[in-house]
């Protein structure tokens, strides 16, 4: 009787005092000696004794671990957790930290097994103490992949549910081992499942986790074959801004495979981001960034959208250059250029050297390849996987130039050397632009291939276009470090930087200059000042 009696005193005592105090957590904190106290006023109806009695507990939990074993014997964990669905703030928040307090001491376990209870709030309460106690914690995160399994059934399970469980999902990706775990059981396509949803909180949460979860190459070959791809194309139009920051967060994380690169750019990505980057409301540093590394990855779209290969953008093999074409179009691919009836229009050049060239291979062979090839890829069925053709005569050229050009030379004369290559095998310099009949050639060319798709070993009469294509694929191979830009008018040229010293450069060059355009149309070989008068002649019509 006298126990039941100081326990109401101390109870109106807490009540009383809490007039006085404003409900912040950083008040004064209740000290009690008496832990069983403390767990019993947790079940108070009155706001201020329970916000008080969590900040008490936190603080008794914090002096040692014998204290935090007393309240788990005591069972503070369940009436703690029923409050994380109070609607008062202050009490969900001073339950947190109270719970947080007890994480190491077994509360992981004890929320993972109410996620699997009847109680719709309880579930809910766990799961939302599971999001804050898993947030930054990669100790937490680690225990709580024993509950990967409740995690995604939540999925499946009320609405309400879904948000605090792909919160916990997407802090347990933020650790390789809890998100192995989460790849191997499925949480893709349980993920991926819920983007049917049209709630745009339950949207924003999946496509985080997503975002987090697909980053590596095996994760994002599941989401390809989930064949969900274009439902978070769509969310990039969400009117909503979380959604779309999320969906562009989604996508640059598979910005770094180039095959769902390639399946995001068939669905009309990089359509939507430039739209997005040319709205005022909707345009931020982000959306530019995401946009610059598909492109990155994407280099047929890259020289096409843009008209400019950076020094750092490799050409391999599989590139492709169908010309200019406005941002807001949809790039062809490959496959489907070349299943294309023959045009008028401008023929698309091929890079795709062979992989195993055999230098006893006669020329009437290697063309006898080349000539076949169109007819291969428009035979090949749905039962094999599509490839380009190879391109024999590109490959003897990268053949040839390695012997040519020696690493122990200047990098003057690499490129020099190169750039006399590379205009031989086009035609030679040229005089009179007029009077070089090159279009008649890729005309010949296009009805020979019955194809508008040419390989650029077959072009022997090339000009500015081919030319520089040529020159970027060949000093890619051999570590020559050049742009390919696009002008009007069928223009296109290389830039090179050479240091300023006398092992690299001649005493012909300006010494103030490092930045200089290859020529390879009239005097192959030459090296024009970039931004300099006989380079603005030569990048201009």
């Amino acid at each position: 009787m006298k126990c039941q009696m100081s326990q109401l005193l101390f109870c109106f005592f807490i009540w009383l005092l809490g007039w006085f105090m404003h409900p912040q957590f950083d008040t004064v904190f209740i000290e009690c000696r008496n832990a069983q106290t403390l767990v019993l006023m947790l079940q108070s109806t009155e706001v201020s004794i329970v916000m008080k009695a969590c900040e008490a507990i936190f603080k008794f939990a914090e002096k040692c671990d014998e204290n935090i074993k007393q309240l788990l014997a005591l069972g503070a964990i369940n009436p703690l957790v029923s409050l994380l669905s109070h609607e008062d703030q202050f009490i969900r928040r001073n339950a947190i930290m109270a719970l947080g307090e007890l994480s190491s001491n077994g509360l992981l376990t004890v929320l993972i097994s109410l996620l699997t209870c009847s109680s719709d709030p309880l579930r809910l309460s766990s799961c939302q103490a599971l999001a804050s106690l898993t947030k930054g914690h990669r100790e937490n995160c680690s225990l709580a992949v024993n509950g990967t399994t409740s995690l995604l059934e939540l999925l499946k399970s009320l609405a309400c549910l879904v948000v605090p469980a792909t919160t916990v999902l997407c802090n347990m990706c933020m650790n390789e081992g809890p998100r192995t775990c989460l790849q191997e059981k499925g949480a893709i396509s349980a993920l991926l499942a819920c983007l049917v949803s049209t709630d745009p909180e339950i949207q924003t949460s999946v496509l985080q986790a997503l975002a987090a979860l697909v980053c590596d190459s095996k994760s994002r070959a599941e989401l390809r074959a989930a064949d969900r791809l274009p439902l978070i194309i769509n969310l990039l139009n969400s009117e909503y801004k979380e959604v779309y920051f999320a969906a562009c967060w989604t996508v640059s994380s598979c910005a770094a495979d180039e095959s769902t690169v390639q399946e995001f750019c068939k669905l009309g990505v990089l359509q939507i981001l430039h739209k997005l980057n040319l709205s005022k409301s909707r345009c931020s540093h982000f959306n530019e960034t995401v946009y610059t590394k598909l492109l990155a990855k994407n280099l047929p779209a890259k020289y096409s959208f843009t008209g400019h290969l950076s020094s750092c953008d490799f050409v391999l093999d599989g590139f492709y250059d169908v010309g200019k074409l406005r941002p807001d179009t949809q790039l062809p691919s490959l496959e489907e250029l070349i299943r294309m009836p023959l045009n008028v229009h401008r023929p698309t050049l091929l890079i795709n050297a062979a992989p195993c060239a055999d230098d006893s291979l006669s020329k009437s062979k290697e063309e006898e390849n080349v000539q076949q090839w169109p007819k291969l890829g428009v035979s090949q069925t749905n039962s094999y996987q599509w490839l380009p053709p190879t391109d024999p005569i590109l490959q003897g050229y990268i053949n040839e130039t390695h012997t040519m050009v020696q690493p122990s030379m200047s990098m003057q004369e690499q490129i020099v050397i190169l750039a006399r290559f590379v205009s031989n095998k086009m035609g030679g310099a040229v005089t009179r632009l007029n009077e070089f009949s090159w279009e008649l050639h890729c005309s010949k060319l296009k009805e020979e291939l019955n194809s508008n798709v040419i390989p650029i070993g077959k072009i022997q009469k090339g000009i500015y276009y081919h030319r520089a294509l040529l020159f970027k694929v060949l000093a890619d191979k051999l570590a020559i470090c050049s742009t390919l830009v696009r002008g009007s008018y069928g223009r296109a040229w290389n830039e090179v930087l050479l240091r300023q010293d006398s092992t690299t450069c001649c005493q012909s060059l300006p010494e103030t200059s490092s930045k200089f355009i290859v020529d390879l149309m009239y005097n192959p070989g030459d090296l024009l000042v970039a931004n300099g008068r006989n380079s603005y002649s030569y990048c201009r019509f």
